[in-house]
């Protein structure tokens, strides 16, 4: 016979929700850099880590029994977040290789999917993620060896294959589609229709050559994360190395190991660093301008950040991978 003690009594369940319900939680205050007196230029806004976060309110019920047989909530959170992008309806998507599959998060509709099947089978390693002009979603799978496409809703209807040793960002700019390969030190370009358009790039650290790429971000122009070298290189669309900034250090304005990068509308370049623990901001010449971040977990904190976004409202999202979220700041021009 079941011991009914074994559950938790009704009136407890009530009173522990109805406690939670009517808590009060005031909010901190803005958390921003460089930090006062000085003229406030990153904001940091909120971050997500699962479902539970865009702050859906469940019915009582539906607490009651969360409650008892436990919730779902833990099987609708990253696990290892890798990269990260945004449309225009307000929907993030966050490549997840340990979940083996894109989460979406909707901010506007306050929703809640995974995205996980391509025409072939399951995502296996997706790593890169960018959105093209008509709302299509463009992922690499590093393990596949190619490029998933979405529809806007997240049906698969079609993919890029290539000679790919290990696709990894990802990056769309004007009427055609880059993607690192890492291993191989270059860098293919697709048109919008998947078809190969040119390569660029060989292993070395002579301007134009690379040293284990790992991504790529539009601009005025082509900017890629070339890790190895410890650089950004400035590329044309042609693939033509324009000038390169950064070097090998321990202090700001230098990298320990650069991984995602990005543009916001003013040129200014953000580039994420997993050694670092934060992302530093430069001038489209490549000067310094402010690193944000420290090691840690809590708001504005990072560890191992890699894949970082700026969408056309300038929020700035930065997967914080080891602490399984992405952190979304606003540039305050």
């Amino acid at each position: 016979m079941m011991n009914s003690s074994a559950f938790p009594s009704l009136a407890l369940l009530m009173t522990l929700l109805a406690g939670t319900a009517t808590a009060q939680h005031t909010s901190p205050p803005s958390l921003v850099w460089p930090p006062s007196p000085e003229k406030a230029r990153i904001e940091y806004l909120y971050s997500l880590s699962g479902k539970a976060d865009l702050g859906i309110e469940k019915s009582f019920f539906r607490k009651i029994w969360d409650f008892i047989v436990g919730s779902e909530d833990s099987e609708q959170r990253v696990v290892q977040p890798a990269g990260v992008a945004a449309d225009i309806q307000g929907r993030i998507y966050v490549t997840d290789p340990g979940a083996h599959c894109v989460h979406v998060f909707d901010m506007n509709e306050k929703s809640y999917a995974q995205i996980t099947e391509t025409l072939s089978g399951t995502f296996s390693w997706p790593l890169g993620v960018a959105i093209g002009n008509d709302g299509r979603i463009f992922v690499s799978d590093a393990l596949r060896k190619e490029i998933v496409v979405l529809s806007s809703d997240g049906k698969p209807i079609g993919s890029i294959r290539h000679d790919f040793e290990r696709p990894t960002g990802i990056a769309i700019k004007g009427n055609k589609i880059y993607v690192v390969d890492t291993p191989l030190h270059k860098i293919a370009v697709f048109d919008l229709n998947g078809a190969f358009l040119f390569e660029f790039g060989k292993r070395g650290s002579s301007p134009g050559e690379f040293n284990f790429p790992i991504h790529v971000s539009g601009g005025t122009y082509l900017y890629v994360v070339d890790a190895m070298n410890h650089r950004v290189q400035v590329m044309s669309d042609s693939g033509t190395s324009l000038k390169q900034f950064g070097e090998v250090g321990n202090v700001t304005g230098t990298f320990a190991s650069p991984k995602g990068i990005a543009v916001d509308k003013e040129g200014h370049v953000y580039v994420t660093d997993a050694l670092f623990d934060n992302f530093q901001i430069f001038d489209p010449k490549g000067t310094i301008l402010l690193s944000v971040g420290r090691s840690g977990n809590g708001q504005g904190e990072f560890q191992s950040p890699t894949g970082i976004f700026i969408g056309r409202q300038d929020d700035i999202y930065v997967v914080d991978s080891i602490n399984r979220r992405v952190q979304v700041f606003r540039y305050l021009p």
